[in-house]
């Protein structure tokens, strides 16, 4: 996610830049410094598959899809858990 934040601060829309962009208002709301969304795609679920689709080291693009999703997730349920203090 770290990685997907630097790309988004250099306004570059990599994998882990479409990752970050999908939970914009909770990651925000943990306290990360998001860049202006002006440049977001419309559609960032859409473009985060297509991007993985039009990648042949992803291999299977939905399967991936999902992964990053569960690792967004998990990354944020992190981040609220030590804020929480524990």
């Amino acid at each position: 996610m770290l990685q997907g934040l630097a790309d988004l601060g250099r306004g570059e829309l990599s994998t882990a830049a479409l990752v970050v962009c999908l939970a914009p208002t909770r990651l925000a709301g943990l306290g990360l410094r998001l860049p202006e969304r002006a440049t977001w795609p419309a559609d960032r679920e859409r473009a985060l598959y297509e991007a993985l689709a039009g990648d042949p080291k992803t291999g299977d693009a939905y399967y991936r899809y999902n992964a990053l999703k569960r690792e967004l997730d998990s990354f944020m349920n992190a981040l609220e858990h030590r804020r929480a203090g524990g």
